[in-house]
């Protein structure tokens, strides 16, 4: 009988240490997962701080309203009213008397906490910078975005500074729905 308990017991320790062994090696792969994932991470930065070193417009104005278009674009990409209510302002100021409707679009997005309504001014917006965009862009890429199914399917597009699709009208719902459009250079 005190065989039989030692075996058991010796074969309970080898699953425990066997259990044990597995998790950890399960644990490092996972690391190692993360590990690479934030490389990718890096290397995607990277190429972001390239393309964003690289871009430069022909005047301080069309640099300083696109400048703000992005970061509208970005806060709405993340659901942030107050920060895209801050940067529309910011594209109100630098816009003016020279671009009257970037001007009046940023301003149906400043004016509203609502972040729907704040996407709707946004398809507004980049449609009235277009032709800005355009006329000023000196070196570099910017990507015209287009997602097939903003508003009820009717479609929609904005502008990036990187290839990957990170969308405005969806924000995390479908946070990459659409497709690179045109490359403007």
């Amino acid at each position: 009988m005190k065989k039989v308990i030692r075996n058991i017991a010796g074969l309970l320790a080898i699953a425990a240490f066997t259990i044990s062994f597995q998790s950890c090696a399960e644990q490092k792969k996972e690391d190692k997962n993360t590990i690479e994932v934030s490389k990718e991470t890096a290397v995607e930065k990277t190429e972001a701080a390239k393309t964003a070193t690289e871009l430069s417009f022909k005047n301080d104005q069309a640099k300083l309203v696109f400048d703000n278009y992005i970061l509208i674009k970005d806060a709405l990409v993340k659901g942030d009213v107050e920060n895209a209510t801050t940067a529309a302002k910011s594209v109100e100021e630098a816009s003016g008397e020279a671009y009257p409707e970037i001007f009046a679009a940023a301003k149906s997005i400043s004016e509203t906490a609502d972040i729907e309504k704040q996407r709707e001014g946004f398809e507004a917006l980049t449609l009235a910078i277009t032709p800005m965009i355009k006329e000023n862009i000196a070196s570099g890429a910017i990507y015209k975005q287009h997602c097939p199914m903003a508003f009820q399917n009717k479609g929609a597009d904005w502008f990036a500074m990187e290839e990957q699709v990170n969308n405005p009208y969806f924000g995390d719902k479908m946070l990459h729905c659409g497709m690179v459009k045109e490359t403007i250079k």
